[in-house]
Parts: C-alpha cells; sequence; structure tokens
C-alpha cells in the first residue's frame, strides 16, 4: 500500500512539473503560425481611401477617412507599398480606379507609413480591374 502511495505522489508531482513545459511549447508553436503584421502593424478601416498620384503614377500618399465628414489620415507609403483588392495585387494601371473605395490601411507602428492597402471586393454592378 506504501508503494502505490509513494507512486501516486511521484506521478502526481511529475503531472504538476510538466504542464509549465507543455504550456511554454505550446505557446513557442502558436507564436510561429502568427503573423508579424500583427505586432509590427496597425489597421485603420476606411470608408473611403483617396490615392495621391504623382506624375509617374506612383503613390506619394495614402489618405483614408472613416466616414465622410470625419477626419482624413494622411499616410506616406513605404517603399514595397502593396495594393490589394479581392486577394491580389492591383496592377499598375488600375491604381487611379481605386481612389474612393473602401479598404483596410496597414500601418507600420515604427514608420507611421503605409505599407499595404487591402481593398474591399467590388460591390455588386461595380467593376473594379485588378
Amino acid at each position: 500500500m506504501r508503494s502505490i502511495n509513494r507512486l501516486v505522489f511521484v506521478l502526481m508531482v511529475l503531472m504538476l512539473a510538466r504542464p509549465s513545459a507543455f504550456a511554454a511549447d505550446t505557446m513557442s508553436l502558436d507564436l510561429v503560425d502568427t503573423p508579424p503584421l500583427v505586432n509590427e502593424h496597425v489597421s485603420f478601416e476606411a470608408e473611403i481611401v483617396d490615392l495621391v498620384l504623382n506624375s509617374s503614377g506612383e503613390v506619394v500618399q495614402v489618405v483614408g477617412s472613416a466616414c465622410e465628414r470625419c477626419d482624413k489620415k494622411r499616410y506616406l507609403p513605404s517603399p514595397g507599398l502593396r495594393l490589394v483588392r479581392d486577394g491580389t495585387d492591383v496592377l499598375p494601371e488600375a491604381i487611379g480606379g481605386l481612389s474612393g473605395s473602401s479598404a483596410t490601411i496597414l500601418i507600420n507602428k515604427a514608420t507611421g507609413m503605409a505599407e499595404q492597402v487591402r481593398f474591399f471586393a467590388a460591390k455588386a454592378g461595380e467593376s473594379h480591374e485588378n
């Protein structure tokens, strides 16, 4: 009987000691699947996004507002700015047609620059070519 009690005690000690090791392993596995955007970026949902282009057709400013009468927020584009619509990159010749659309702007916390603009899917009856 004493050996059973001792065995139960040892098993309980082992069980109490092991969850912390398992928790650390589980946490590290969860971080592997976490995209880097979670910690390095903030997002801004804009009802209206205007892309300011220079004479070469390059985006020089991203302007967004949460509503028609809300204050506009202005962001400089990062050198690798991505414009995405329906999950695919927007072709350079279609950039001009995106102004006035709704989108999510991803802003790099460290630089304050817009790194990605994810335009919402076109509504029925609208046609925006990528």
